[in-house]
């Protein structure tokens, strides 16, 4: 969720997008061979984590290695733009549990290009913590220093931010970002109160529910796929149609891009744009997980 704010002067906007909500909005080309799946190898070698039960094309890849892969690679391109914050910090997730050096590589060289961002703590540990204001605002600005939260300091302040933040559950993008933060908070090591981390199972279980009711391939669609992929026990049946959709959706150059999104909190709302980075890190995020997992979550992450 990024792009210029439809409720804010432009100067203001910009410099808002690039500070802010490039936050909120967050593999090695595992199946070679183009969408026709041209044989370059041995599938075995191209393909050897397909799911049982998947279906496979001729080189022996799934859906979700095709979206995988591609989605991957897009990112990697010489002439993609950086990722920002939230999908390094989820692709930095799937890498720790799907090891892939050509992933490693993509993520090295981002968190590089991240040096010196406001919110680089969330994926490098040796960055420093943002100061938090002590008055948190209103409308977007409130809900992006909430989310800022968890890499904020003092402690005590980005504790009593995300207590406020997660305190009654929201929908769309404000509710997926009630999850992350509290993943992110766990992440470096913020010691959240017991109460607060509860709220975890009941922000999940509204994510699935709003993904159930909203099964059109979007920015949003992909991000909730990757969150309930990571974090729960999605049923395989369920799993696979999220993914039949985000692969749908493909387009030739890999590049998934999503419509502008208007959201509202606390009383503001605003009309963002989604780089076509965003999406795809997510779509990546998704396939990924998926292939991970077999399209289910490990003991490990289950809720």
């Amino acid at each position: 969720m990024t792009g210029r704010l439809a409720c804010f002067p432009p100067r203001r906007a910009r410099r808002f997008s690039r500070a802010i909500l490039g936050l909120l909005l967050a593999a090695l080309v595992s199946c070679a061979g183009d969408a026709d799946g041209d044989r370059v190898g041995d599938a075995a070698d191209r393909c050897p984590g397909t799911p049982p039960g998947q279906r496979a094309d001729a080189d022996g890849c799934c859906a979700a290695q095709r979206v995988y892969g591609r989605a991957v690679a897009a990112l990697a391109a010489a002439d993609a733009p950086r990722m920002e914050v939230g999908e390094t910090w989820f692709l930095q997730q799937l890498a720790r549990r799907r090891p892939d050096p050509a992933l490693d590589a993509l993520l090295e060289r981002t968190r590089r290009g991240l040096a010196g961002h406001r919110a680089a703590r969330l994926v490098d540990p040796a960055a420093p913590r943002l100061e938090l204001p002590a008055d948190a605002g209103h409308g977007i600005m409130r809900l992006a220093n909430y989310i800022f939260a968890p890499v904020g300091a003092p402690p005590d302040r980005a504790m009593a931010f995300i207590d406020d933040f997660t305190a009654q559950p929201l929908t769309g993008y404000p509710l997926t970002h009630q999850l992350l933060v509290l993943e992110w908070a766990d992440a470096v090591g913020l010691a959240l109160p017991a109460p607060v981390r509860e709220r975890r199972a009941d922000l999940l279980r509204r994510i699935a529910a709003e993904q159930r009711a909203d099964p059109t391939f979007s920015d949003l669609f992909a991000e909730r796929a990757a969150i309930l992929l990571a974090f729960t026990t999605p049923a395989a049946d369920e799993a696979a149609g999220w993914i039949e959709v985000i692969a749908a959706a493909q387009p030739a150059d890999g590049r998934w891009i999503s419509g502008r999104t208007s959201f509202a909190y606390d009383g503001q709302s605003a009309t963002a744009n989604h780089p076509w980075v965003h999406t795809t890190g997510f779509v990546a995020a998704a396939a990924g997980y998926y292939l991970a997992t077999g399209g289910r979550a490990s003991p490990a992450t289950a809720s």
